[in-house]
């Protein structure tokens, strides 16, 4: 029961987050551009408070999923790694792109959430009987 409890908590930070990074997705394009000219140029820069704290969200979500992969809902978990993946292969972190992102992962984080507690799908066996 209480690693339901803590399950949960984490997704809804999960969840707040990422409706924060709709709401602030100017902001993540800087801190983007801020991290891509400090790697280039070799230089230190200076970061600000808040990108330190925004740092350390993202390294706790990243735990956190890939603690999920080893959880019930794997696939979900898998997917949403991907999906945070993709600006290492070659997507430029836009505006439209954080959005879209965001969105994407609000609703697989949400459809997670109530597959978890309500809705018990079996989603890999689904998956190969979708596909065999």
């Amino acid at each position: 029961m209480l690693s339901k409890v803590i399950f949960f908590f984490f997704a809804l930070i999960a969840i707040v987050y990422e409706m924060w990074s709709i709401k602030n997705s100017k902001r993540l394009v800087e801190l983007s551009e801020m991290i891509r000219k400090s790697t280039n140029d070799k230089k230190e820069v200076e970061p600000k408070p808040a990108y330190a704290v925004f740092i350390v969200c993202q390294a706790l979500y990243c735990f956190w999923a890939l603690v999920g992969l080893f959880s019930s809902q794997w696939v979900i978990f898998a997917i949403l790694l991907l999906l945070g993946s993709l600006s290492f292969f070659g997507f430029t972190k836009t505006r439209v792109y954080i959005i879209c992102d965001a969105i994407i992962t609000l609703g697989l984080l949400v459809f997670m959430v109530i597959n978890a507690f309500h809705l018990h799908i079996p989603l890999w066996s689904r998956l190969l009987d979708y596909f065999l």
